[in-house]
């Protein structure tokens, strides 16, 4: 069976499956507009210190040794 039947919802005879690279699309980029609004958060704040503590989320580079997240 392929993924594109496996991903119609139940509703429409599917099996209800998420596209993951699109859920993983809106995850990603809920954490980046978290990060951008939210500058106070623990989760920004360690982010930013972490991976681009002399810049802002917009301006960082993919470093040396980039992180999953």
């Amino acid at each position: 069976m392929s993924w594109d039947k496996l991903s119609i919802h139940k509703i429409h005879k599917g099996m209800g499956f998420k596209d993951l690279a699109s859920f993983n699309a809106a995850v990603l980029s809920k954490h980046g507009w978290k990060i951008q609004t939210d500058v106070d958060s623990l989760m920004a704040r360690l982010i930013k210190a972490k991976y681009f503590p002399h810049t802002d989320f917009v301006g960082a580079n993919i470093g040396t040794n980039p992180s999953y997240i």
